[in-house]
């Protein structure tokens, strides 16, 4: 088959690698329909995140069709459509039963093979998904293919990063960042009904696109105009924030804005070895922190609930790329081009 492999930072490759076997009888075979580049597989593709083996089928977020199963599978059957979380989980550990699914003491990452070890990603024709019927969620008759790619992953990651926030005492909250994820949370968190959400964007064109879709959206790289803004809410700032960025500055931004006892929900994908600020500031501000992976496979069935009701999601899709143009594709989505939010690939 063909698929997109990283062989060194920056270095993408549209080549030939085997077919994905069914290797355990709960496995089964994906035929990829559609296939994207997600916000953290640029920390790989960067260099900032270590350790991947040369030749790594890139990609988590994709969708497909059954097209085979291992003999232990009995539910899913060949020629169902699926939607896949960015991990697997086996649905019985100590982990999944809490709803953590993303820490499965069986799970693994697509996208993430290392000494020999981990799984091929979904970028690519075919991929064999592991404890496939604890993972794979079969799309119902209504849902699209884009939809199913965004509730694999940065739909849920949105989502989980708002319910974090949900909190009767909260009223004002924000988002950092109007990335993919972040233009997720704000649709999340104005479905939950706050009574203010706010978007801190620092790149131009995002703030035009957050303005298109009548955010309130304020640039916190201009410093004198935030404190002034802070100054006028009560407290001296929100109540709770979405990070859906990652990064040092991303973080202290989340500290500054949020008021003493505010919220913090961090979902981005953060490589640094510190915080960016201090226990003792912490401490002196009564803040809670969240962070971690987001358990997609836990938070996709009310995900779904809501779509079948009427939500109506806003796609972040705005590129289109053949699969043998995923070196390209890959060059624009990481160069953040004027008007590209996120790129959808077609094998």
């Amino acid at each position: 088959m063909r698929a997109l492999t990283l062989h060194r930072p920056e270095a993408i490759h549209f080549e030939t690698v085997p077919d994905p076997e069914i290797l355990d009888p709960g496995d089964v075979i994906v035929q990829v329909t559609d296939t994207a580049i997600c916000g953290s597989d640029l920390h790989v593709y960067f260099g900032r995140e270590k350790g991947l083996d040369a030749g790594t089928t890139m990609g988590h977020e994709f969708t497909g069709i059954i097209v085979a199963r291992g003999k232990g599978v009995t539910v899913l059957r060949e020629g169902m459509r699926v939607i896949s979380p960015f991990t697997t989980s086996c649905g019985t550990c100590y982990y999944c039963r809490i709803g953590l699914t993303a820490r499965c003491t069986k799970g693994q990452l697509f996208g993430w093979v290392a000494d020999g070890r981990g799984l091929q990603g979904g970028q690519a024709e075919l991929v064999r998904v592991p404890l496939a019927e604890s993972t794979l969620i079969p799309i119902p008759g209504a849902i699209g293919p884009q939809t199913s790619l965004l509730l694999g992953d940065i739909l849920a990651t949105g989502y989980q990063g708002a319910k974090r926030l949900g909190n009767s005492m909260l009223s004002h909250v924000g988002v950092i960042g109007f990335g993919p994820v972040g233009m997720m949370a704000w649709q999340v968190l104005k479905k939950m009904q706050f009574d203010r959400v706010t978007v801190f964007e620092t790149d131009p064109g995002r703030r035009a696109y957050a303005n298109n879709l009548s955010a309130e959206v304020v640039d916190p790289g201009d410093r004198n105009a935030l404190q002034e803004w802070l100054g006028m809410l009560p407290g001296g700032g929100i109540d709770g924030v979405v990070e859906a960025v990652g990064g040092a500055s991303a973080q202290q931004l989340a500290f500054n804005l949020v008021r003493a006892g505010g919220i913090i929900s961090s979902v981005g994908v953060h490589t640094q070895t510190q915080f960016s600020f201090s226990p003792v500031e912490a401490y002196d501000k009564n803040i809670t922190y969240h962070s971690g992976r987001c358990s997609a496979r836990q938070h996709i069935p009310e995900l779904l609930h809501w779509l079948d009701g009427g939500w109506e999601l806003v796609s972040p899709f705005t590129d289109v790329f053949a699969l043998a143009d995923g070196a390209a594709a890959y060059q624009r989505f990481a160069q953040r081009t004027q008007g590209c939010m996120k790129v959808l690939l077609k094998p």
